[in-house]
């Protein structure tokens, strides 16, 4: 299996500012997002690292790599924050990473999710492309590329009920195996 394009150092120290500004925007989710209730507390929705292990992204990848848990802001057990899990491979910073946050507000569709991706793009004043809606994962799905003509990071988000997955990668197909496995885990 031929070994992906890596992205430029710049994008992937980049994708870990976009982790972090979209965990803080709610990406596209508004102050109105759901609360957990003790229903959706109780749901035993797996941190990062587990919706996605090591081994599966290195399938994905054709590579070895090790996987870092890092979680941000309330508490995933309860129900709230963000957690991440990045992936290391030999010789690199950031091989890729995944990020699931919530509550997040429902996105009615891909187009809205686009929509809400471009929008946040703009608040937080990160040059990105258009976002695209995507069939077929989740509720809703919506991708873009970071410095497309410099085969930068491609980032995947999609939403699953109060969840939002969010997959950078070399590659639009691994962002989206990535993402296709841990939607399988959700409940």
């Amino acid at each position: 299996m031929p070994t992906p394009a890596r992205p430029t150092m710049e994008a992937l120290m980049s994708s870990r500012f976009w982790i972090l500004a979209l965990a803080a925007a709610g990406c596209g989710g508004d102050a109105r997002s759901p609360k957990p209730n003790a229903a959706q507390a109780g749901a035993a929705i797996p941190a990062a690292c587990q919706l996605l292990t090591g081994d599966e992204v290195a399938a994905i990848l054709g590579e070895t790599v090790r996987a870092e848990q890092t979680d941000v802001g309330g508490t995933w057990a309860e129900g709230s924050g963000t957690s991440i899990c990045n992936y290391y491979t030999q010789g690199m910073n950031v091989a890729i990473s995944f990020t699931a946050i919530r509550p997040v507000s429902p996105a009615k569709n891909s187009g809205d999710l686009a929509d809400a991706m471009r929008s946040d793009n703009k608040k937080t004043g990160l040059p990105v492309t258009a976002a695209e809606p995507v069939a077929g994962l989740g509720d809703a799905a919506a991708r873009w590329q970071w410095e497309p003509e410099a085969k930068g990071a491609h980032y995947l988000v999609a939403n699953k009920g109060s969840v939002r997955l969010l997959a950078t990668a070399t590659s639009h197909d691994a962002a989206r195996a990535m993402v296709d496995k841990a939607l399988s885990r959700l409940p």
